[in-house]
């Protein structure tokens, strides 16, 4: 009791707070927000053509991109589908279609047509924006289909005696180049659906996973906290961008949220890639382990400078010890550390091995006693003696693989020493 009268408990009603979250977390307003921040900064490079685009000018493509998938007749909740190579077509669709509330929905490029077929009768898009080199198997994917996309749009240059599909426009004559630049779309919430990938069909026919305008924001937040990831960064992922590792890890997703850049490669080529990161000084590339296999062995026949790269992110299967000493090495003696092999994308840890000089990576006494802790007894199995010898046990590639490693790069010759901290980070 007050001098005032009886006390007026407020319960506390998170409506308001609750409203501002969904309507202005979006992953969209997030690149509404860079392409303002950052307008002048570049945010995407494409080699092959050698062209390049501020966020401004990814503003502005976007924008023209919203425009003209309107006006072709895409509303909130149609889908789009597009089945292209890590080009800049691929980022400006994976934008723009936030942009309208409508659904991206990249699709693997090496499915067989009537794997293609599947997804068009499953996700029914209203836009699908093929690689005109495909025009072919498409083709068959459509005959093969029920549902038949009302736009059809091709992009890149078709091969020889390959013609785009009849009906079909050009990526420039999708935009609409009196449309304003990207904006959030004014009723979007966290909620939306904004992608919808599809599994690669291994274990049966691809399989629908939705992602909401929720699930870009916190995947970014993710691998920026965790490679971590800053706008003065410039990534290469030499995986295909239709999948999660691609798209969302150092893709797209991550390095437009963050202010970064992003160069796109079409198709793998150690030394295409080895090239880009001495003459565009890349910061981060990411791939699978074979990719690194044979980026090392490139720069031992033929040594870069790669002393940009802070850190090399590994996916899509196991780096075994017997790989650990093919790192590349750049033109300074560095650490790479933190690395940890996990199913926990992205996530590090303090390092507690280290390399021998003479013989690379190597698992410490300390590790395997943990390791046979958590195994229990086991059984050493012995390969059948060989000719003038006794049997013995499966060599360095037969091994488990290491769960953490710190790698050490030689150094060329001539240079002088110095030790500068970088990360490796190796998810399953």
């Amino acid at each position: 009791m007050s001098a005032d009268g009886p006390d007026v408990r407020r319960a506390y009603d998170p409506t308001r707070l609750r409203a501002v979250f969904e309507r202005n977390f979006t992953y969209a307003s997030a690149v509404e927000r860079n392409v303002h921040r950052f307008g002048g900064k570049p945010a995407l490079s494409d080699p092959e053509t050698g062209r390049s685009w501020t966020y401004a000018q990814l503003g502005a493509v976007t924008g023209h991109l919203v425009g003209g998938l309107a006006r072709h007749g895409v509303q909130s909740g149609d889908v789009v589908c597009y089945q292209l190579m890590n080009r800049p077509e691929f980022a400006f669709l994976y934008v723009a279609t936030q942009g309208l509330r409508a659904v991206g929905s990249p699709m693997n490029f090496r499915l067989a047509p009537g794997e293609t077929a599947h997804i068009l009768d499953d996700a029914e898009p209203v836009v699908f924006v093929y690689e005109a080199a495909a025009s072919a198997d498409v083709a068959t994917a459509l005959a093969l289909a029920s549902h038949r996309p009302a736009v059809l749009v091709a992009v890149g240059e078709p091969v020889a005696d390959v013609e785009p599909l009849p009906g079909s426009i050009t990526f420039a004559e999708l935009l609409d180049t009196s449309a304003p630049s990207f904006r959030a779309p004014e009723a979007g919430t966290v909620w939306d659906e904004t992608t919808r990938l599809y599994t690669s069909g291994t274990t049966g026919r691809p399989k629908a996973v939705p992602l909401s305008s929720l699930n870009e924001t916190l995947s970014a937040h993710d691998v920026i906290m965790h490679l971590p990831l800053s706008p003065r960064d410039r990534t290469l992922n030499m995986s295909p961008w239709f999948h999660r590792g691609g798209v969302y890890c150092a893709g797209p997703n991550p390095v437009f949220y963050v202010g970064a850049e992003a160069v796109t490669l079409r198709q793998f080529d150690p030394v295409r890639v080895l090239d880009l990161i001495e003459e565009s000084s890349l910061t981060f590339v990411v791939g699978a382990p074979t990719n690194l296999e044979r980026l090392a062995d490139e720069q031992e026949a033929r040594p870069r400078d790669l002393s940009s790269l802070t850190g090399i992110v590994t996916m899509g299967g196991t780096l075994r010890t017997a790989g650990c000493t093919a790192v590349p090495a750049g033109a300074h003696p560095e650490h790479l550390e933190r690395v940890r092999h996990d199913r926990d994308l992205l996530e590090h840890v303090p390092p507690r091995l280290r390399t021998d000089r003479q013989r690379g990576c190597r698992r410490t006494r300390e590790h395997r006693r943990r390791r046979r802790r958590r195994a229990g007894p086991r059984r050493t199995a012995r390969r059948p003696a060989g000719p003038g010898g006794q049997g013995r046990q499966g060599d360095r590639r037969d091994r488990d693989p290491v769960d953490q490693v710190r790698v050490r790069l030689r150094a060329r010759p001539g240079c002088r020493a110095r030790q500068v901290p970088g990360r490796v980070v190796l998810p399953g």
